[in-house]
């Protein structure tokens, strides 16, 4: 079993590791493009090389001074680029740093309210204690239960009316004649017709027995709706004797100190709500810089670094060195010949190169998409509020490999709230949630906690406390 601060926990620490893992693939990806822009550069090497042997002193000085020129622009842009990345991942760094110390501070704010919500609670049992047994306190209760008693009978009474008008006045309710006489307000002080109309149906009235039916069938009618109006107002005794029981207990709650634990839960909270604010702007920010960090490693941006390798390439790609490479094999001249090696061999270990850094650039497009799943669902968590001590979820190593299994690629969001949907569980509270009316927290943080209304306490007979429930009202 695990509780639900500390599976959050487990959830940042994967978070963690996957920002460590996206940080290391970002060295990998410098050194890896470092490598591939030398590579390149060795192969200019080798070209120049080439044009100094075959080519006269005037054409080779022209090859060599456009090479030279190409590889000047594209270290330029390579310090540039390498200046940018390390701008990024030093911001990146420290947005997880201030988020880091946020997550702390908010941690402390949490136990700050929880703290005081277990003094509201154990107050709030000394007092259930003591009130107990005071006459006023018995007196309400029982006046509680009496209403809640009459009006469940009641109810009871209204969906037997409702179940009886359906059966007996489906007799009624099928006679076409019967129903239009009905709908005219035939026989009482309503019905307006005059002349022929009046007389024929009269007729029909007759025919059918109305006078005689329509009394029983304005009974049926008439007893369910009588029977719900006082059940509505049985169910208005119940709040009265719940408002009272509440009182009741309220005065008593007063009298042990809970508005003075009140206040400072409502300070807690208050607190844990602008951490919480702190923390969203942080993420807000970080979330602006790993989207700079996506695109730099998105396949349709050109890094500065991407840019001095095509730049290169491109270079090395022109007419006149590849007609000079041809020209090469094409003679036996054996100074050629370890030249031209060197530059196949060159060209092998570049398209190696290239594949490399494709590799790295999609994997930490993949660790980074995880780690904002991960994200989505801890966020969640959090607003369900999930990340309280007192839920626990009972399938603590199947929650592990869910998380796991995000980072990994294998599993997606719906399937770990799948498994902490069914390891859910909440450790019971010392009281019952509706003593004294509903005291201590406002309840805004969700499902955190505080008290809800009612009156009276919790356990017994599912009527105590003045919580009688009809299960849909009248």
């Amino acid at each position: 079993m695990i509780s639900g601060r500390d599976t959050l926990g487990t959830m940042e620490q994967a978070i963690s590791n996957a920002r460590a893992e996206e940080s290391r693939l970002d060295a990998t990806l410098t050194a890896a493009t470092e490598e591939a822009a030398q590579l390149r550069g060795s192969l200019g090497d080798a070209f120049r090389a080439l044009a100094k042997l075959r080519l006269d002193e005037i054409s080779s000085a022209t090859v060599t001074s456009r090479l030279d020129e190409t590889e000047t622009r594209a270290l330029a842009l390579m310090k540039e680029a390498q200046t940018r990345i390390l701008e990024i991942a030093r911001r990146r760094d420290a947005a997880a740093a201030t988020i880091a110390a946020i997550e702390a501070e908010r941690m402390s704010a949490a136990e700050a309210v929880e703290a005081v919500e277990k003094e509201i609670d154990t107050l709030i049992a000394a007092t259930e204690a003591r009130v107990s047994a005071e006459p006023g306190w018995i007196a309400a209760k029982s006046r509680s239960e009496e209403a809640a008693r009459i009006a469940e009978e009641s109810q009871r009474k209204a969906e037997q009316a409702d179940q009886d008008r359906k059966v007996k006045g489906a007799p009624y309710e099928g006679d076409r004649l019967f129903m239009y006489l009905w709908g005219r307000n035939f026989g009482t002080s309503a019905y307006l017709a005059e002349g022929l109309t009046r007389f024929f149906d009269r007729r029909v009235a007759a025919l059918v027995g109305y006078s005689e039916a329509r009394p029983n069938y304005a009974m049926l009618i008439e007893i369910p709706a009588r029977l719900r109006a006082h059940a509505a107002r049985r169910l208005a005794e119940i709040e009265e004797a719940k408002t009272e029981l509440a009182a009741i207990e309220r005065r008593f709650l007063e009298a042990d100190g809970i508005v003075a634990l009140e206040d400072r839960l409502k300070t807690a909270e208050a607190a844990l709500d602008a951490v919480d604010h702190h923390i969203a702007e942080a993420r807000a920010a970080l979330d602006t810089i790993d989207r700079e960090h996506a695109e730099a490693l998105s396949p349709a941006t050109k890094t500065g670094v991407g840019e001095a390798v095509d730049l290169i390439a491109a270079e090395l790609a022109g007419e006149d060195l590849q007609t000079l490479y041809r020209q090469a094999h094409a003679t036996p001249d054996p100074r050629d010949e370890a030249i031209l090696r060197r530059i196949e061999d060159l060209n092998i270990a570049i398209a190696r190169s290239d594949r490399l850094l494709a590799d790295i650039r999609r994997n930490a497009r993949e660790v980074a998409a995880r780690r904002c799943e991960l994200e989505g669902v801890r966020d969640d968590f959090r607003r369900k509020g999930y990340d309280r001590s007192d839920v626990v979820f009972g399938n603590e190593h199947m929650i592990g490999q869910m998380i796991g299994g995000i980072i990994g690629g294998a599993l997606r969001s719906p399937d770990l709230w799948r498994v902490l949907n069914q390891g859910y569980g909440r450790q019971p509270r010392r009281q019952g949630p509706t003593f004294g009316g509903g005291s201590g927290s406002s309840n805004s943080r969700g499902d955190r906690g505080g008290f809800s209304t009612g009156g009276g306490f919790g356990g017994g007979d599912n009527r105590g406390g003045g919580g009688f429930s009809t299960g849909g009202g009248f």
